[in-house]
């Protein structure tokens, strides 16, 4: 559940969007543990270093390389979910929860790829629940803030009942499109 927005000084790289959290494990129980949603530029060295040390983190991870392949741009955003609190401009890659990207087309967000630390979701009994609905969610009320209409996504079969979790009023859609959107959903 989204609780503020943060400014900060768009000059500066990390640049915070929005306080949200996820779901902690403590003792035999979950409850809210603070988190924060953090823009990259990876035109930024620093914001690249942190993202791309997420592929000796996150050994085997298979959305990674096709994320940092492309500089970000006004069409490619990229956003982390990060336990981090402060000093955002220097991310601690070890701190990432979570990364999407996303392409802006007119008032749509098209979602290219999103993916949980994978140490996380492959625990047996995970310590962190809520990492990738706590990240779109917060993004997606981001763009709809900034006039964004609708969130597309194109997902494998196994990917569906998640989207669909997180947005109970996504609907399928046959693309007619170059980006094969199969999942929209009104912001």
């Amino acid at each position: 559940m989204i609780t503020n927005g943060i400014n900060n000084n768009p000059a500066f790289c990390g640049k915070p969007i929005l306080k949200t959290s996820v779901l902690k494990k403590v003792q035999n129980a979950y409850s809210n543990a603070d988190a924060h949603i953090v823009e990259l530029d990876f035109n930024n060295p620093s914001d690249y270093k942190a993202a791309d040390n997420l592929q000796t983190l996150w050994k085997g991870e298979e959305f990674l390389p096709m994320m940092l392949c492309s500089k970000t741009n006004e069409s490619k955003r990229v956003f982390v979910l990060t336990s981090q609190d402060k000093d955002f401009e220097n991310m601690d890659s070890s701190k990432i929860l979570g990364i999407v990207d996303f392409f802006l087309y007119d008032k749509t967000a098209d979602i290219k790829f999103l993916q949980a630390d994978t140490n996380i979701i492959k625990q047996k009994n995970r310590e962190i629940k809520g990492i990738g609905s706590s990240l779109i969610k917060g993004v997606c009320e981001y763009f709809k803030g900034l006039g964004f209409e609708e969130m597309q996504v194109f997902s494998r079969i196994t990917e569906k009942p998640f989207y669909k979790k997180v947005f109970p009023n996504i609907q399928d859609r046959i693309s007619t499109k170059d980006n094969s959107a199969n999942l929209v959903v009104k912001l």
